[in-house]
């Protein structure tokens, strides 16, 4: 490598080179994904049966998304679980109660004081009212932040 410079075959070699090593970090990375995609579906697992176990009416919501719902809530809303995950939170807020509650959780999400428990009321299926309380706060979810809201139906059922 005399003045700075390299032959052909030098450069060939050291490109193979560095191929291999990208295709090596490739490799590398992948495995980490898949092994960080195994346990966030563990945790999962492990947040639905704990949620499931306390007969609560609760849910997980990122992103403004519902990530994870007890089947309890969501028969009170009444879907099936499928129909419910990865929608956006507000299909099942009252259009009055929406700017309160997209102003809770932004501001929750955001690490400011907002009241951890609240009245408002949200939709089921049919387009009837329901009446809850509701009591969150912040919970680490798939290596993120997310809003963790347990729901007290008020509604009394006839």
């Amino acid at each position: 490598m005399e003045n700075g410079y390299i032959s052909k075959y030098q450069f060939q070699k050291r490109l193979m080179y560095l191929h291999k090593r990208i295709v090596e970090f490739e490799k590398l990375d992948v495995e980490h994904r898949r092994t960080k995609s195994i346990t966030w579906l563990e945790t999962e697992e492990k947040y639905r049966d704990l949620l499931e176990q306390t007969k609560q009416n609760a849910c997980i919501i990122q992103d403004a998304k519902i990530r994870l719902i007890t089947s309890s809530l969501a028969d009170l809303l009444g879907f099936y679980l499928e129909e419910i995950i990865d929608t956006l939170m507000i299909r099942y807020v009252h259009p009055d109660e929406l700017p309160k509650l997209i102003k809770y959780y932004m501001s929750r999400m955001a690490g400011e004081d907002v009241p951890p428990v609240y009245k408002t009321i949200i939709k089921h299926k049919d387009g009837s009212d329901i009446y809850v309380e509701i009591n969150a706060g912040i919970i680490p979810y798939r290596g993120n932040p997310a809003d963790f809201a347990i729901v007290r139906c008020l509604t009394k059922k006839n």
